[in-house]
């Protein structure tokens, strides 16, 4: 899926931070935007602070994380952000969105966008399991919603905002 929405998204790129949930995944995610661009890094935490600095000052164009940079900085040019993983936490989905809802003098009308991949078994799982939850035809345990749907219905609502002037 990845790849074909950069297939037809490649700009999605450009001043773009992706979080992942592990190095790991992280190097998965590599192998598929080296086809599209080169001048990327990660920045796990123990990785040269240099590559961040050469993030913020526009000579990278992606950065791949993990929980690394979900708070504490400022970089205003961040527009993209693509999520592999997000936190059951609506506050630590926002930090990590947040790196590119911040205003930037240079560029007016910036806008944000924010790409999450979910697991789409949750989202339709979770339909059933709402019909069946409502039919008390399970127990308390299984009617939790998946972390997915909750952030897809969540972000969704979301999405919909919009700042006036």
């Amino acid at each position: 899926m990845f790849t074909e929405y950069l297939r037809n998204n490649p700009n999605i790129l450009d001043n773009c931070i992706i979080f992942v949930e592990t190095k790991d995944y992280g190097l998965k995610v590599q192998k598929i935007i080296f086809d599209f661009i080169d001048h990327f890094h990660t920045y796990y935490g123990e990785d040269d602070e240099s590559k961040l600095r050469e993030f913020a000052e526009g000579k990278l164009s992606t950065l791949i994380t993990s929980r690394a940079i979900s708070e504490g900085i400022d970089i205003q040019s961040i527009k993209n952000i693509i999520l592999f993983t997000a936190p059951r936490s609506q506050g630590r989905t926002v930090q990590r969105i947040g790196r590119a809802l911040r205003k930037n003098p240079a560029d007016p009308g910036k806008k944000a966008n924010i790409i999450d991949f979910v697991v789409q078994s949750d989202i339709e799982s979770s339909n059933v399991d709402s019909k069946a939850e409502s039919d008390n035809m399970i127990t308390e345990e299984d009617s939790l919603t998946p972390p997915d749907k909750e952030r897809y219905e969540w972000l969704t609502g979301l999405s919909m905002t919009q700042q006036i002037e």
